[in-house]
């Protein structure tokens, strides 16, 4: 949760000053505890790699954001396209020599097939309905879908998605149904 808001003067060594003429003193004092608050998460971050790397046994680690922050540090930039704010960086990283891939713009719901086929492991019936629904789709959003091109979706291309329905099958069935799936060993 590092750099969740508020922003408020947390760090009193803080080396970031953001300049601008159209930004009141507030947001410019938050903006700055925000980039503050990256540096110390990117040396934080070296650290941890440079342990990573020093251990016998394999490791693998997945970080991600779930939006850029609010408070109207990002926001303005993108009103009236509010995907691009949920758009945030994924690293994944290993220190036992997987090669680096390029991995586009996805929901994170499709990263766990990610990791799995990356390393080899055996995947879940359910995991393979994510590949296949990732096969079509690259984002499973309440705001909007896109293909593996980043076109949006119409509802009537989105209708036509067969993993898609399945899908939203078995999530009905998880969080609002009788949990059927659960019985069953869909998910082992």
């Amino acid at each position: 949760m590092q750099n969740h808001q508020p922003y408020g003067p947390q760090y009193p060594d803080n080396e970031i000053e953001v300049v601008r003429d159209d930004m009141d003193a507030e947001k410019k004092q938050e903006m700055e505890t925000y980039l503050q608050g990256l540096r110390y998460s990117d040396g934080a971050m070296k650290e941890l790699i440079e342990k990573l790397d020093s251990l016998d046994k394999k490791v693998m680690v997945v970080f991600w954001g779930d939006h850029y922050p609010g408070s109207g540090i990002y926001t303005d930039m993108y009103k009236g396209n509010e995907v691009e704010l949920h758009k945030t960086p994924l690293l994944m990283y290993n220190n036992f020599g997987l090669e680096r891939e390029e991995l586009g713009t996805k929901s994170l719901n499709f990263v766990q097939t990610d990791v799995l086929n990356s390393i080899g492991e055996k995947i879940s019936p359910f995991q393979k309905l994510l590949t296949q629904v990732n096969g079509k789709l690259s984002t499973l959003s309440k705001i909007e879908l896109f293909d593996n091109n980043q076109n949006k979706q119409t509802k009537k291309e989105i209708a036509t998605i067969e993993e898609l329905k399945d899908y939203r099958m078995i999530e009905y069935d998880v969080n609002a149904g009788k949990r059927y799936s659960l019985k069953t060993d869909f998910y082992k």
